[in-house]
């Protein structure tokens, strides 16, 4: 029996940085590997000395990736599906990574098609999946929440950080990238995608406007592809902010490092998520961490982030303004960060899966 993996998520954030690392770990393995992929990935060119490569022209969430999916997967094969966009149709043996889900906790944020979707394909890949693994005990809970006791195993894996990419030690390049960027401390840095509103952008904002509006001045930096609409509404809702907001859209993955050891903070007020993986690539950067106290959060940062209420901008102001003033507690805050990433490592979450992969073959 073969593994076969839907990897047409592979990439630099997010669930693409999920697979690429579980994929460049499994190759170390005596498993037989194949990889569902759309023709761009085949750049990622380290995987596939060993991983067979299957190219799908199928879009994600498609129907027609329901027909051509079932046609290219290996006979016999083990499917791992690292999202829940499984192929209905498959009929063998199959393991489901659901990260989180949002989208039936928040149904009234989505369009009827959308909700209609996304009822459907959790509830079957939970069903369908002979295992389901999950990223926090929190995401196992809201599972069995929305989905009733569960008749098979959900596995928690935590997700992992590469301590060798995302270190505190400041490189050659981390002063050509800071005249690119044109960033020069003190800032605080947001990462996510803008436009998801659970990722809670518009809080950090009105975080910062409270502070400014103090006299304590400082830029927040922002990640991730943002529609020229929604800056320009950001910009006009907080005019005080203009000249500190600095939209900086995807940046590339190596730069990332550079951005957390550059910055005074790491702000993240998500008000959901299955696990949350900036925290701890910026704790692993020496950079501290004001994040919510929500979902997944506390369970992944533990007592090494300072926390606040997602929804209350005047005490996120407040522990920003601590994490800036206190330098014991930034140095608190640091090595408690250091430590907890510690816990989180690419190869444990790697082995974890390829246990579960070999007990089902």
């Amino acid at each position: 029996m073969t593994i076969c993996v839907d990897a047409r998520l592979l990439g630099p954030f997010g669930i693409g940085t999920y697979v690429k690392n579980i994929l460049l770990h499994l190759k170390e393995s005596s498993l037989a590997l194949h990889a569902l992929i759309h023709a761009k990935q085949l750049a990622f060119q380290e995987l596939w000395d060993v991983i067979h490569p299957i190219v799908i022209e199928a879009p994600i969430y498609s129907v027609r990736e329901q027909i051509e999916l079932p046609r290219k997967i290996p006979k016999n094969a083990l499917l791992w599906s690292p999202h829940y966009n499984i192929p209905l149709l498959f009929s063998g043996k199959r393991v489901t990574t659901i990260h989180d889900v949002r989208y039936l906790a928040f149904a009234h944020t989505l369009s009827w098609l959308q909700k209609i979707y996304a009822q459907q394909m959790i509830t079957r890949a939970f069903r369908k999946s002979h295992r389901v693994i999950v990223p926090s005990s929190f995401t196992r809970e809201e599972l069995i929440k929305y989905m009733g006791t569960p008749s098979k195993s959900i596995q928690v894996i935590p997700l992992g950080v590469d301590p060798t990419t995302f270190s505190s030690k400041h490189r050659q390049e981390d002063g050509q990238l800071q005249k690119q960027y044109g960033l020069f401390s003190p800032f605080i840095l947001f990462v996510g995608d803008p436009g998801r509103w659970h990722k809670n952008l518009i809080g950090a904002l009105r975080a910062v406007h409270i502070l400014h509006s103090k006299g304590r001045v400082f830029s927040l930096v922002i990640t991730g592809k943002i529609a020229d609409s929604l800056r320009a509404h950001l910009v006009q809702a907080f005019p005080n902010l203009r000249k500190n907001l600095h939209f900086l859209g995807s940046v590339e993955e190596n730069h990332l490092p550079f951005l957390y050891r550059s910055a005074a903070m790491l702000l993240f007020p998500s008000y959901y998520e299955g696990f949350g993986l900036p925290p701890v690539e910026a704790m692993s950067c020496g950079c501290p961490v004001v994040a919510a106290r929500a979902a997944s959060l506390p369970e992944v940062c533990g007592d090494a982030a300072l926390y606040t209420a997602p929804d209350q901008p005047e005490e996120m102001a407040k522990a920003v303004e601590l994490l800036l003033c206190d330098q014991g507690l930034r140095n608190t805050c640091i090595e408690k960060g250091w430590k907890r990433s510690e816990q989180f490592r690419w190869k444990a979450t790697a082995e974890a899966h390829l246990r579960i992969f070999e007990e089902l073959i």
